[in-house]
């Protein structure tokens, strides 16, 4: 079909998905230049790199000190042995991870206002606002994991957001959510905060179907996203005799934080209360 033939909002939705493409080139592109001198390093990256030269070789994974790894899950550490299986060299191979997150966010945010329907000065806005949040670029210019992990993060709520709104085959869908959703959790552990959206979305996707029919499959479903992360517990355990490594303690427990945001969210609501005219603290 040509342009002439298009109606005004096939070809609105054409002029934002392009939109959404610039985007996220543009993202990718800041990225890219921002890393020209190098991805930055710190005392976790280096651990994330001596586990990604395990992968490759004949060791187990092992850290920065030689020592088996049972902290951090093999996600990361495995893209950036990918890199190194083709050639590349491990740096050369986070600066690519992160230039690649980056403009999976913008592309996955850009899917989800599109497919909204949103008004183009709309779309834009956020885009713009994705593309220069400052904690997104603090984390895509380091050999971090968290970059990879909120790039899988949005486009599984993105493919969470298709299959609420019925586009596309579900067939496909579906599983590619599934898969998504267990790669999260081998990035960070706190990927299975995702299990939360994924079961709302598969019991309420099909209301035509039975609650115990819909409930067994989302049961289904949520235990297949769990069985890489289980398998990776399970073996730290055997191997190491720790589920998932030494880690600190907080300084500050579960009662605490919530304190605490209770008393940032009260603060905020008084200097606002006090000075209706501006919203800014």
């Amino acid at each position: 079909m040509t342009d002439a033939g298009r109606g005004p909002a096939e070809s609105g939705a054409s002029v934002r998905s392009w939109l959404v493409g610039g985007f996220a080139l543009g993202a990718g592109v800041l990225c890219w230049v921002g890393t020209r001198q190098g991805v930055g390093l710190t005392p976790d990256s280096a651990t994330y790199v001596a586990m990604s030269r395990s992968l490759v070789g004949p060791d187990a994974l092992v850290g920065i000190d030689g020592s088996a790894q049972a902290m951090f899950p093999p996600g990361y550490p495995s893209l950036l042995a990918l890199g190194r299986g083709v050639g590349l060299d491990v740096l050369v191979a986070a600066r690519i991870v992160g230039v690649v997150s980056a403009m999976l966010v913008v592309g996955a945010v850009g899917d989800v206002l599109v497919g909204r329907r949103l008004r183009t000065g709309v779309t834009v806005g956020a885009l713009v606002a994705t593309v220069a949040a400052v904690p997104l670029l603090s984390v895509t210019i380091m050999a971090w994991s968290e970059a990879p992990f909120i790039a899988v993060v949005a486009v599984t709520l993105a493919v969470l957001d298709r299959i609420s709104r019925g586009c596309g085959p579900r067939r496909a869908e579906i599983p590619a959510a599934l898969v998504l959703c267990a790669t999260a959790t081998m990035l960070r552990i706190t990927g299975v905060a995702l299990l939360v959206p994924l079961a709302i979305t598969l019991f309420t996707v099909r209301p035509d179907r039975g609650r115990r029919q819909r409930a067994l499959l989302t049961l289904g479903a949520i235990t297949a996203c769990m069985l890489p992360l289980a398998l990776w517990t399970v073996g730290n355990r055997v191997g190491t005799g720790s589920w998932a490594g030494d880690r600190p303690g907080s300084r500050t427990d579960l009662a605490g934080a919530i304190s605490s945001f209770v008393a940032t969210l009260r603060d905020w609501w008084h200097r606002s209360r006090s000075r209706p005219s501006s919203w800014w603290p």
